[in-house]
C-alpha cells in the first residue's frame, strides 16, 4: 500500500511586511518521511515552518493536512486524526548561543 500524504503544500507564497520570502512553494510530505529543511539565512526556512504550523498565514496557496484544509470549519468535517496531527506538531525556535 503506497504511503499517503500527511502534508501537502500547493503554490504557497508568504512573507512579512510586504516582502515575499517564499514564492510558489510546492511540497508533499508522506507518512514515514524524514525531512530536513536547509538553506541560507533569510532563505525562508522558519517562514515555511510557521506556515505549516498555522503561525503565519500564507499570502497565496494552501496547506492540506491529510487532504483537509486547516480552517476550523473544515477541520470539524475531517477525521479526528487530522486534528490530532495538526495539534501534535510543535515549534521550538532557537538562536545561536553567545560565548
Amino acid at each position: 500500500m503506497p504511503a499517503s500524504p500527511i502534508i501537502e503544500i500547493k503554490n504557497l507564497s508568504a512573507g512579512y511586511d510586504n516582502r515575499t520570502v517564499l514564492h510558489d512553494i510546492n511540497l508533499t510530505i508522506y507518512e514515514r518521511d524524514f525531512l530536513g529543511i536547509i538553506g541560507p539565512n533569510g532563505g525562508g526556512k522558519t517562514t515555511l515552518i510557521k506556515c505549516i504550523l498555522g503561525l503565519l498565514k500564507p499570502t497565496t496557496g494552501e496547506i492540506l493536512y491529510h487532504s483537509c484544509p486547516p480552517s476550523p470549519s473544515e477541520i470539524a468535517n475531517c477525521q479526528l486524526s487530522t486534528v490530532n496531527c495538526q495539534l501534535s506538531m510543535g515549534y521550538l525556535p532557537s538562536t545561536a548561543a553567545s560565548t
